[in-house]
């Protein structure tokens, strides 16, 4: 299984727009938060046809219309602050912030 990981895109959709050809090669799109407004959310849905698992970031605005957004994408998962996912029998936790992603290696979960 193929996994792109993307961050931080605060709304540089031409740098998005970039990217959104080589995801093609991937199963799944993992977006580590940052966003910034609900455009950039839904280019991702609509330019990547896989799941798209995503969660906030601390620049990310409107989480009610994010949320709405995601909800509207039939391939969006929005997780809130942590997500938690099951993908090709792995276990593996999404974060924004580094230092819970090293809390959450550290604990072996």
């Amino acid at each position: 299984m193929r996994v792109a990981v993307l961050s931080d895109c605060h709304d540089n959709i031409w740098n998005l727009e970039k990217v959104l050809p080589r995801l093609r090669q991937a199963d799944v799109a993992i977006f580590c938060g940052d966003f910034c407004a609900p455009f950039t959310l839904k280019m991702l849905a609509e330019g990547f046809a896989g799941p798209v698992h995503a969660v906030l970031g601390n620049n990310d605005g409107d989480v009610y219309l994010l949320l709405r957004v995601a909800k509207q994408a039939s391939n969006v998962t929005l997780h809130q602050s942590v997500g938690e996912l099951e993908l090709d029998g792995r276990h593996l936790a999404v974060v924004h912030y580094p230092h819970l992603g090293e809390a959450l290696a550290l604990s072996g979960k």
